[in-house]
């Protein structure tokens, strides 16, 4: 199983709470979900960073002043077979086109990362 890993930081402009309006928007939400589906993800996750205490220490015990990024954005899919073809398919690109387009707006490119990962699950005695 792979995964498709969005991390995402706000743009610094953007207050934490016009970001999670923003990621909670039905349009951004429908598109994210449209990528899904072309994708051929079996389950997708948006998941945002709480903004508590305890990950402030997490962070600070670690020397780090600024939690990193603000969500995570994750597809699951079974394989990476007929993936380029996918992601090279007009469909794919004029639905992800529009999803950038919008998340141009709030989430700062040059501070959030994607990646391909591959998923393993530990094995336990």
């Amino acid at each position: 199983m792979i995964k498709f890993i969005f991390v995402v930081k706000r743009k610094p402009d953007i207050s934490s709470q016009e970001f999670r309006k923003c990621w909670h928007d039905a349009n951004f939400v429908s598109l994210v979900t449209e990528v899904g589906k072309l994708l051929g993800a079996s389950d997708f996750h948006m998941s945002l960073v709480l903004d508590v205490d305890f990950n402030k220490e997490l962070n600070a015990a670690r020397g780090v002043e600024e939690t990193a990024f603000d969500a995570v954005m994750e597809y699951v899919l079974p394989s990476s077979k007929d993936l380029n073809a996918i992601m090279e398919s007009d469909a794919f690109k004029e639905v992800f086109a529009e999803l950038e387009k919008i998340e141009a707006a709030f989430i700062d490119f040059h501070h959030s990362q994607r990646c391909f990962i591959e998923h393993h699950d530990p094995i336990i005695p």
